[in-house]
């Protein structure tokens, strides 16, 4: 039977306890009790059916203790007046806590909102945002206490934390405690006090202002030309991290390797240095810039780990060389192989070359035998000093100071990161034409940086606009003319200058917004299209390394130092964005090898990741007509390009090659973890069988509810938009089956008032469906969203009748049942896709969720009436055609219908 138990009931108050909700009446502003628990209880037929079970059920809940029983009283046909629980009650918080066995932790936590209230008040907003973080430490929270009081009279201490003295307290504690004391500092602290670009707790030292150990870089100068000190003799120096970073030299070649004898013995060569022993931790040589500049080469251990820190040092620098790390190499000196005492986890190294890739694989496989290893000292030493000779011969050949400079833009830069970071893009951006994306939302986006410039000019009064010159060179001699004479406000300045990235000659050329005198130094800006930006991050990276850009060349090829750089919301929200020359450099350095590469990469395509590209239908066209296994859902992107590199580059050999075993116990990357296929094997071979045949590949018989009546449910909801929240701003419903009803919607808006209006006639509607249709009526919609939007608005505007409770029971994710069900020979199951490949044909198919909430967002910002109606009843028409296509979807999956 599916009526509620005890044990359900106890099940809801747990959820409660572990949203924090029962803690949160210690704060005494609110209270959820009485509260009202969602019972499932028996309908009509189970009545009839199961009387004596339903008596029983009925006497079990009747002997519950700290709860109140609600009963109803109804007629029945067959067994005449009776009564049944109708709702279950917890009256009081205690009664709450009986239940979960919670009382102790209750009493617990409330003292420590005494004492904190008491000794630190600041930290109460942590006690509310992270209660079980606080019970959890509750047996040292003085001590906590304690060291926020220090922290608050010594910021930045400049000590080392070993030094720390408070009473009772030993220096360890708040090593062995990072964690929670950086989250507690963070609340406290001001914001001069930390160092935000210091994350992580490893950076705890250096984010709160305490001594660390600086690590140190070892290094010899191989040409007495560059020596840093007068002496002639051969120069092994070690500097700190910092300190080497801002080493002022003209080297032009830098050697890294893992053997000291190999860094002791190395050669004497022509402007070069050699680096000992960075393994993994490339993170402080990367943060030295000019490493860029130089030619850079890894020697390491032919053995799966020499190759993972290869991997590691391209993500700092993406221009380093393998030395003597090749088939060459490995093949010569195999007869004095050793053994790997554990091989790297990982299946793929995404900055390995083919060439490397196919070693390291071939280290995976023990293609060479077991668990291979060959060291670097095992290598002849005059096969060394001839290597190293023949890879400054070759790059003196690619890199001849006759050849022209390579030109790198703005743009450039700006079309590998947008919509989403892709190597491929810019490739194809130089000998293909790209297609921008006109969405509407792009569209919106475009008008909120219009507006925001025009902003920007207004409030500049007066400003240079040298977007005006005449073309690019005039235009970059104004702008040096300008910055030289001190103009107070220069509108799209651009710069260029000729250097070396990695050796070869470039020329780069970036432009920003503005250039803004204050304080008697220039402020970088530049104007974001997005309301709001929290953070950099992948969405917006674009506009952080526009600004980082336009910087670096403000200060190498003028000298002038910016004050600040700064990026201007659409809201007019300013964000400062930290120095960070290495990220430009790399930016650069995939630029130049993207832009002038001589054969196409192998990217795969992704469904979410290439929407939104110019180069989507493009790239989809290449992988349908070569059957990539990249198309399938549920293959990654790791897992496509291990797969491709071994040669299974199609869907016929994916299902030669593997069975669901083999596939399962396959690895791939995921979040830079190794992990199994495992149960997605099922799934990605199925797709493969849909996509080999074209047709439906049936997985099981679907499990649908059985109802002669459906409704459909599909919202509508627009992103945080500035100040504003997310929300939900129309509902639609509609019923399908023998007794159908019209469609129905609810409609809000910003504002409380709006929101808890739209809500309640929703739930009006519901409930209509409810009377007119039975309890027991599905509700259908696809995704997630509806249900994840369901909770939070009965979380944020209540359900006092239960109207909500009932329909979040009654609800019923398609797109799950149908993947359960089926493999469709489609990429992926949005819900456009999949009533594509049924049939299913809309109006206006151009139309999708991004579309409604754009036009909702310009909806809101328009004062034209009948403008405002029009769109509202254009995003009506979608939303019911979206309730229309579930229903379809529905009905094909039902009656097994074949497309």
């Amino acid at each position: 039977m599916s009526w509620s138990t005890q044990s359900d009931f106890k099940i809801q108050l747990q959820r409660l306890w572990d949203r924090g909700e029962i803690l949160a009446e210690l704060w005494g502003e609110t209270t959820r009790f009485p509260l009202r628990l969602t019972c499932r209880i028996p309908n009509s037929n189970e009545i009839s059916e199961n009387f004596e079970g339903v008596r029983k059920w009925i006497t079990e809940l009747k002997a519950l203790k700290n709860c109140r029983i609600s009963m109803r009283e109804f007629n029945h046909k067959s067994f005449g007046r009776n009564s049944i629980p109708d709702e279950v009650w917890i009256d009081t918080v205690d009664d709450a806590l009986i239940w979960i066995n919670k009382r102790k932790d209750y009493a617990i936590f409330d003292s420590l909102i005494k004492l904190t209230r008491q000794e630190e008040p600041e930290l109460l907003q942590f006690l509310r945002a992270e209660p079980f973080k606080a019970l959890a430490a509750s047996n040292d929270w003085t001590k906590f206490l304690a060291v926020v009081a220090w922290m608050k009279k010594n910021p930045r201490p400049g000590i080392f934390i070993r030094e720390v003295v408070i009473q009772g307290i030993h220096s360890k504690f708040i090593q062995e405690n990072a964690k929670l004391i950086s989250e507690l500092l963070d609340v406290t602290l001001p914001s001069d006090a930390i160092n935000e670009s210091m994350t992580g707790i490893k950076k705890f030292a250096p984010r709160y202002g305490f001594c660390e150990e600086r690590p140190q870089i070892r290094f010899r100068i191989l040409d007495k030309r560059h020596n840093l000190f007068p002496m002639t003799n051969d120069q092994d120096i070690s500097l700190d991290w910092e300190t080497f970073s801002e080493l002022k030299t003209d080297i032009r070649r830098v050697f890294i390797t893992e053997n000291k004898t190999n860094f002791l013995a190395f050669p004497e060569t022509p402007d070069s240095m050699v680096i000992f022993g960075s393994g993994y931790g490339f993170e402080h040589l990367g943060a030295a810039s000019w490493l860029f500049y130089c030619n850079l080469y890894y020697w390491g251990d032919i053995d799966s780990h020499g190759f993972g820190a290869l991997n590691n040092a391209r993500n700092y620098f993406p221009h380093i060389q393998a030395l003597m790390m090749n088939e060459k190499t490995l093949l010569l000196y195999k007869h004095l192989k050793g053994n790997e005492v554990t091989a790297h986890e990982a299946d793929w190294l995404e900055n390995l070359t083919t060439e490397e890739q196919d070693i390291f694989q071939g280290l995976r496989t023990n293609r060479w035998g077991e668990q291979f290893r060959l060291e670097q000292e095992h290598i002849d030493w005059d096969f060394a000093k001839s290597s190293i000779t023949a890879a400054i011969s070759n790059e003196c050949l690619s890199q001849r100071t006759s050849l022209e400079p390579l030109l790198i833009n703005n743009r450039d830069v700006i079309i590998q990161l947008t919509p989403e970071p892709c190597d491929l893009r810019l490739f194809l951006s130089t000998r293909e034409k790209f297609s921008d994306d006109a969405s509407p939302y792009t569209e919106l986006l475009k008008s909120f940086r219009d507006r925001a410039l025009s902003r920007q000019r207004e409030q500049a009064g007066e400003f240079t606009d040298l977007l005006e010159s005449k073309d690019d060179e005039a235009r970059i001699r104004s702008t040096i003319d300008a910055i030289t004479s001190g103009i107070p406000v220069i509108c799209n300045p651009l710069l260029h200058m000729q250097c070396r990235i990695a050796g070869v000659p470039v020329v780069v050329r970036s432009e920003i917004d503005f250039l803004v005198m204050q304080e008697g130094q220039y402020v970088v800006r530049q104007i974001s299209p997005k309301q709001a930006i929290v953070q950099e991050s992948e969405s917006n990276l674009a506009s952080f390394t526009q600004v980082r850009l336009f910087s670096w060349l403000l200060r190498n090829s003028l000298g002038v130092v910016p004050l600040r750089m700064e990026i201007i919301s659409a809201k007019n929200e300013v964000i400062q964005v930290m120095p960070d020359d290495a990220s430009v450099l790399r930016i650069l350095h995939k630029a130049l090898s993207a832009k002038y590469a001589s054969n196409e990469l192998y990217v795969p395509v992704g469904w979410s990741k290439c929407s939104g590209c110019g180069f989507n239908t493009r790239c989809w066209n290449k992988a349908r007509s070569s059957n990539d296994i990249a198309q399938l859902p549920g293959l990654d992107q790791n897992l496509a390009r291990t797969l491709k590199h071994e040669g299974i580059e199609d869907i016929a050999t994916l299902l030669a090659t593997f069975d669901e075993q083999s596939l399962s116990a396959r690895s791939r990357r995921v979040s830079g973890r190794s992990l199994r296929v495992g149960k997605q094997a099922r799934e990605i071979l199925a797709h493969a069988h849909a996509f080999e045949r074209q047709e439906p590949f049936w997985l099981q018989q679907p499990v649908l509810p059985s109802s002669a009546n459906y409704a459909i449910l599909d919202f509508e909801g627009a992103p945080p938009h500035g100040d504003k929240p997310e929300i939900l701003f129309l509902f639609g419903l509609k019923v399908f089956g023998t007794k159908p009803s019209a469609y129905d919607y609810s409609e809000g808006g910003y504002g409380l008032e709006n929101e808890s209006h739209a809500w309640g006639e929703f739930l009006k509607n519901t409930k209509t469906i409810f009377s007119t249709h039975g309890d027991d009526i599905p509700f259908i919609h696809w995704g997630h969203y509806e249900r994840t939007m369901l909770k939070k608005y009965v979380d944020k505007l209540g359900d006092e009748d239960g109207i909500a409770s009932k329909l979040l029971n009654n609800l019923i994710d398609l797109s799950i049942l149908l993947q359960e069900s089926v493999a469709l020979p489609i990429p992926s199951y949005s819900l456009k896709v999949v009533e594509k490949y049924i049939g299913f044909q809309r109006l206006r198919p151009e139309m999708n969720g991004s579309w409604a909430a754009a036009r909702f967002l310009k909806a809101t910002e328009i004062a034209d009436p009948a403008g405002l109606a029009q769109i509202l009843n254009e995003i009506r028409s979608y939303n019911e055609e979206d309730l229309n296509a579930t229903y379809a979807v529905f009905d094909w999956l039902k009656n097994g219908r074949q497309p």
